[in-house]
């Protein structure tokens, strides 16, 4: 005979064989309760497995459960753009970094969506012209200003502060293309906008003069590749050296790539196969639309320094990275002497970016930057692509040759025999 069981019920019901049971009770069977368990019990597994967070057809972040990824912080700090005339080392390793760091200074979970207003590093075809998303942030924020003054200049300076409510927005946002930094670097953060812990968050987006020239110029922990034009008697510090005044800055720089710059695998790939050397000397050369107050750097400057590692490592090689295709030409004899091939250089002041697809010309810089951070010493003059080599890598033994008169040979000698 059967185990079963039996239970009261308050009005009649047909039995599992479809007959009326006596006296009002339920006759189940244990091992067809035990299936019907095992249904539910299953049936409860596929819900918590099956996705719950989608984009509709116009893409529309919508949440219906949280990983957490934004929880802790303070609010989204939307990175779209840097200035209008940056190309990819100004754009990538201090524009984007600078406005990460601000994210750090106001416990802001950073998200990187550039647009097209830094047009030398956006590429149309690559990057993309279609509506990729479109956000419902909880509220909007803006930086307030945060004023300081310079007795030496007499002057009052600004720079993005604490974010405060912003009622002059749309309730929605809409994104286009693939964002840029996709194209080069692993993400920043884990922040999604699918995930409910990020929409209940406020989105906070500097204005185009918050970035430059207040966290540009004026912001006292920002990334600089040189002393601008415009900045305060008070963070140019025009008492100290280039060596000593760079030295702060290099460290928060190295720090900082540490943190957020993760190269995609074929930049790597790209940067092994132009410089695959163990010891080398990196050159940086630009040569066709250096601005801003700085000098062009004659070739002939940094012969001495190429000719005696030349002679004291041998085995060794000189990396050169250049926009010029007259420096390569003059270089190219010297068996040491190896440079990316299959590049767009220019031969007269026509900077790259304005002769070729923007894409290539970003793969090019950035691989430069990783290659030239391989090697144990650079020369260079004041230049962005230079300083990002350095953040990469803060071993490598800077040698401005822009700023004063380089270091002596002898001492030169000295630093690559004990390299």
């Amino acid at each position: 005979p059967k185990a079963v069981v039996e239970t009261e019920t308050t009005r009649p019901s047909r039995a599992l064989d479809g007959r009326r049971p006596k006296g009002g009770k339920v006759r189940i069977c244990l091992k067809k309760i035990s299936f019907l368990f095992l249904l539910t019990i299953l049936a409860v597994l596929n819900l918590l497995q099956s996705p719950t967070i989608h984009f509709d057809s116009e893409h529309t972040a919508e949440a219906v459960h949280s990983n957490g990824a934004c929880s802790g912080f303070n609010g989204i700090l939307h990175i779209s753009r840097g200035d209008a005339e940056g190309a990819a080392g100004t754009i990538f390793f201090l524009f984007v970094l600078n406005q990460l760091l601000y994210a750090e200074e106001y416990n802001l979970i950073p998200w990187i969506h550039l647009n097209n207003a830094s047009y030398h590093v956006y590429d149309e075809v690559v990057h993309g012209i279609d509506e990729y998303m479109t956000i419902h942030p909880a509220e909007w924020k803006k930086p307030s200003w945060h004023r300081f003054h310079d007795p030496e200049m007499n002057m009052t300076f600004a720079y993005p502060g604490v974010p405060r409510k912003d009622i002059d927005v749309t309730k929605s946002l809409t994104v286009y293309g693939n964002g840029v930094w996709s194209s080069y670097f692993e993400p920043v953060s884990r922040y999604s906008p699918e995930d409910e812990s990020c929409q209940k968050l406020p989105l906070v987006r500097l204005s185009y003069s918050q970035i430059i020239p207040g966290l540009h110029l004026h912001t006292p922990y920002a990334l600089r590749a040189w002393r601008y034009r415009g900045m305060s008697s008070i963070l140019r510090k025009d008492e100290l050296t280039y060596d000593e005044w760079f030295r702060p800055i290099r460290r928060r720089g190295s720090l900082a790539a540490k943190r957020y710059i993760r190269f995609l695998p074929y930049l790597h790939k790209l940067a092994q196969a132009a410089n695959p050397s163990s010891r080398c000397m990196a050159v940086h050369i630009r040569h066709s639309d250096k601005a801003n107050r700085r000098k062009k750097i004659p070739l002939r400057k940094f012969l001495p320094y190429i000719d005696a590692y030349s002679e004291l490592v041998p085995s060794g090689n000189i990396f050169v990275a250049t926009d010029s295709s007259l420096v390569i030409e003059q270089l190219r004899n010297s068996s040491q002497v190896i440079f990316q091939g299959d590049v767009i250089r220019s031969n007269n002041t026509t900077a790259v970016f304005r002769m070729h697809a923007h894409h290539d010309t970003n793969v090019q810089v950035l691989v430069d930057i990783l290659a030239m951070s391989r090697c144990q010493v650079i020369l260079h003059g004041l230049s962005a692509v230079s300083e990002a080599s350095l953040y990469l890598q803060p071993q490598l033994y800077s040698i401005n040759l822009e700023v004063g008169e380089g270091i002596e040979m002898e001492v030169f000698r000295n630093r690559i025999m004990n390299a």
